[in-house]
């Protein structure tokens, strides 16, 4: 069985709050909750029905997903619904959550993979200053300034029951519904958001390092350039676009 809650928009919303705090929430996904003071206790939790729990981030959509045996189902949606809306970040976290991302960014000056770096500028030329322009990587001005209350801000505001859809796999419908009543009761009835509509732009982003990159061994590494074109396109939601 497989219970999965999407919430949308995600990165693309961060015009009301501090660049990078969708990078944080992404670290610090399936943390300490009110129900649960760490992941090693939602893991124990869901140990007794082979469950396992994951998420992804983009920068329109957030997905949390847990995977157990049918009789999993509450506990599972259960850890999705503390982990939504019942998040509470202890400063040990934040902080491992902090130079975990540290570490990503100097990853990427050594030379990584840039592919998260071109697709970042790709939109950000695309979408000049707006919705999915924004970086999904935290940029290093914003990085040591994000706290507690800026990751509360951004789950009150985004995390809603309008930008939620919950699905279950190889549950019974009902069943799912009667958990879903249970631990989402609070917010069910509440349709309150404010809509970030993506606007194209277009243009280009250019950046330049005059850093070499760093030698591994005796031989150094070629000094590469990445080169990205994007072009507009018609939305999923368009009927047209599977004819």
């Amino acid at each position: 069985a497989v219970v999965s809650t999407q919430s949308g928009h995600y990165g693309r919303d961060e015009k009301n709050h501090k660049e990078g705090v969708a990078h944080f929430l992404e670290k610090l996904s399936f943390s300490r909750t009110r129900n649960y003071e760490s992941p090693e206790q939602m893991v124990a939790a869901l140990e007794p029905y082979g469950g396992m729990y994951e998420s992804l981030h983009f920068k329109d959509v957030a997905v949390f997903i847990v995977s157990c045996l049918p009789d999993g189902l509450d506990t599972a949606t259960e850890i999705l619904s503390q982990t939504l809306l019942h998040s509470d970040f202890s400063s040990d976290d934040i902080e491992a959550a902090r130079e975990s991302i540290a570490c990503e960014i100097e990853m990427f000056k050594m030379g990584a993979d840039q592919e998260p770096i071109v697709t970042d500028l790709v939109h950000a030329a695309a979408y000049n200053n707006n919705t999915l322009g924004y970086h999904k990587i935290c940029p290093v001005s914003t990085l040591p300034y994000i706290q507690k209350s800026d990751l509360d801000n951004y789950c009150k505001s985004n995390y809603l029951p309008s930008r939620m859809t919950l699905v279950g796999v190889g549950v019974d419908h009902e069943a799912l519904v009667r958990s879903a009543q249970k631990h989402f009761p609070t917010v069910l009835n509440e349709d309150t958001s404010e809509e970030n509509v993506a606007e194209y732009s277009g243009g280009y982003c250019y950046k330049h390092d005059d850093q070499p990159p760093p030698s591994i061994g005796p031989q150094e590494l070629p000094t590469l350039t990445h080169v990205a074109i994007g072009f507009k396109s018609s939305a999923h939601q368009v009927d047209y676009i599977f004819y």
